[in-house]
């Protein structure tokens, strides 16, 4: 690795971690272990989000949503485990397969984007106001539909797709999408504006990232793009740092594993602008969680 890329390492984490005055950092490994940071469980989300897909944050909450078969509901909760999770029914909307949330200045966006074994033909990403999530109870939605050109479809499938998708990122005005690749555990990346219409956009890169994507977020104080996702019954998280553009192809990016979470499913990632990360689990061996990354000192 040159001096340059062992650099944009160092850099990224000195801006991603704030809990520790001396994170140890480490960049792509074959073994993909970063063996300074860990996961602390900050509250159980109970049966209620079991199937928890999706995570973001804002006025003072988090936001999340169950995938396949857990109704067209979003949830909203505190980091405490007494607090209690309110509900908003998202009335003109259906939950076939919710995989990911995300969130911009003026709204929500909902990603019913699962397709496991490349069954679905259109996608679909839900826009909610969230001026109307504020009101409480039922809210209601603009609908952005999307395919994806390279995409194989077969409704009788039951082979896994290397065009599954269960991550979006809100990056400036547009919805990137990170699919989830079952057969080489790379992901490909396409974008499309984030206004309700109908798109079909290209590919536009392919980031060999060695794991299965479930997650991202991008926190646009750093520039810095978060993907999370698991291997081999494992979390990982990959972090890009100055990310500006579509292309992953060619770019550094720091890789950490949590072997001690073996087994954990970690499904969706929030980072705050003070570099505060936030993960959710949905129920595997262990019941579904809320984590923050933390620094081991």
């Amino acid at each position: 690795m040159n001096q340059r890329k062992i650099s944009a390492f160092l850099c990224t984490g000195a801006i991603l971690l704030l809990t520790s005055c001396n994170p140890r950092i480490t960049g792509y490994v074959p073994d993909g272990a970063a063996k300074g940071y860990r996961l602390k469980t900050l509250r159980h989300l109970g049966s209620e989000l079991k199937e928890t897909s999706g995570l973001c944050y804002f006025d003072n909450r988090f936001w999340s949503i169950n995938d396949s078969g857990g109704g067209n509901t979003l949830y909203s909760f505190g980091s405490s485990k007494s607090d209690s999770i309110d509900k908003r029914l998202v009335r003109n909307a259906s939950n076939r397969d919710w995989e990911s949330l995300d969130d911009d200045s003026l709204f929500v966006y909902i990603a019913d984007v699962g397709d496991n074994f490349g069954s679905r033909y259109s996608l679909s990403i839900y826009r909610i106001s969230k001026s109307g999530l504020n009101q409480g109870g039922e809210v209601f939605c603009d609908t952005i539909r999307l395919t994806l050109p390279e995409k194989q479809t077969n409704p009788q499938s039951r082979a896994w797709s290397s065009h599954d998708c269960e991550a979006i990122a809100i990056i400036n005005d547009s919805i990137y999408l990170f699919t989830k690749n079952w057969i080489d555990f790379s992901s490909s990346v396409y974008v499309i504006p984030s206004k309700p219409g109908s798109y079909s956009q290209p590919l536009r890169s392919v980031a060999r990232v060695n794991m299965l994507v479930t997650g991202a977020d991008y926190e646009p104080c750093s520039g810095n793009l978060f993907l999370i996702g698991y291997m081999k019954y494992k979390p990982v998280m990959v972090v890009y740092p100055s990310y500006y553009s579509g292309y992953l192809s060619d770019k550094p990016y720091m890789r950490i594993a949590f072997p001690a979470r073996f087994g954990t499913q970690t499904e969706a990632v929030s980072v705050s602008c003070a570099g505060e990360v936030f993960i959710s689990s949905e129920r595997s061996i262990y019941p579904a969680r809320l984590f923050q990354l933390h620094s081991k000192e």
